[in-house]
């Protein structure tokens, strides 16, 4: 109980991952991906993610006539990870990873690009995935350090959007959109 109601929760453990289910008056009112969560005056959901820096979310919900609003939001990457510890041809992924998990990309870039970081989410969109171009994406780009960033279109229609990226002495100095 929280928010002076009752509410019964179900958190399965599915293929895809765990999800938090909570049901009041026999319908749904809260369906999200959850590791874990806590009801203690608010409602605290912890996710952690299977990318590149092992980022966890923490996000607290309240609660008005069975509707579910998010208060906070708290991204961080596991204990030790130093983006500057990984290949460049990795780089790139674990910073639009870090982007599409709501996290920070300032500790991915170079020093001059840090100011543009808080930039970064809208140049790139509302993308929700980071993917590995094809075979014949390298047939015609040549070998380049470019990463598909997923973006959704409709129900379960997506296009993909292909960005380059520079890097230098292990930090992207330069995102640009594959023409």
């Amino acid at each position: 109980a929280f928010g002076g109601r009752s509410f019964a929760a179900v958190h399965c453990q599915k293929r895809e991952g765990a999800r938090l289910f909570l049901f009041a008056e026999g319908r749904c009112v809260f369906d999200e991906a959850a590791d874990g969560y806590e009801a203690d005056g608010v409602l605290t959901v912890r996710r952690t993610l299977a990318d590149i820096a092992g980022h966890t979310i923490v996000r607290t919900f309240a609660e008005a006539d069975g509707a579910f609003t998010e208060q906070t939001r708290t991204v961080c990457a596991r204990e030790g990870f130093d983006p500057r510890s990984l290949p460049e041809r990795v780089l790139p992924f674990a910073l639009f990873e870090a982007i599409a998990a709501g996290g920070d990309p300032a500790p991915y870039l170079a020093p001059a690009l840090t100011e543009r970081a808080p930039l970064l989410k809208d140049y790139l969109g509302g993308f929700c995935a980071v993917t590995l171009p094809r075979e014949i994406f390298y047939l015609t780009h040549g070998r380049v350090n470019a990463a598909g960033l997923v973006y959704p279109k409709a129900e379960n229609v997506f296009d993909i959007s292909f960005f380059f990226a520079d890097v230098e002495k292990g930090m992207v100095t330069n995102i640009r959109p594959v023409e």
